[in-house]
């Protein structure tokens, strides 16, 4: 019996997974949790409510010229696009207010950085997209993660 759902699970699970595209925004965000929940101990450990959550905007050079926000982006030369990162906590509801800038381990960094990267030199679809920006939120805990990535999927079954 239990073999049985154990199977019945990964092939349901498979099948949702399957339906991500490659360089989808949710497959971003699905494989930096992934990351998140196996680095977590190096991730955050200055960070000290684990409710708190890590804002990220990855913003695209190529859209985000022709807007004007009310901050400046600086994007590095040769780059595509720019991250941005903030802390959002528990106390402030999580709205974006008070936001802190953190300091974001560079292995984190480096991981969405390569993802994005991938995403841009590897996927038309991704690249033909008008994106100016990209926002999503990091979780830093085991049980925050896997709420993340059940709503994830969820918004999935609903497109």
């Amino acid at each position: 019996m239990r073999k049985t759902l154990l199977i019945t699970l990964l092939i349901f699970s498979n099948l949702t997974f399957s339906q991500i595209k490659d360089c989808s925004i949710q497959q971003i965000q699905l494989e930096t949790y992934d990351f998140v929940a196996e680095h977590i101990e190096i991730i955050s450990p200055h960070i000290l409510n684990r409710d708190s959550l890590i804002e990220v905007t990855i913003y695209f050079k190529k859209n985000y010229e022709e807007y004007k926000y009310e901050f400046e982006i600086n994007f590095k030369e040769n780059e595509d696009f720019s991250l941005v990162y903030f802390l959002l906590l528990p106390e402030n509801n999580y709205n974006g207010e008070k936001r802190i800038t953190p300091v974001i381990h560079k292995k984190l960094d480096q991981f969405i950085t390569n993802k994005v990267n991938d995403c841009i030199k590897n996927n038309t679809d991704f690249t033909n997209q008008d994106y100016v920006s990209i926002v999503f939120r990091i979780p830093l805990s085991l049980k925050n993660i896997e709420k993340a990535r059940e709503e994830v999927y969820e918004s999935l079954k609903n497109q």
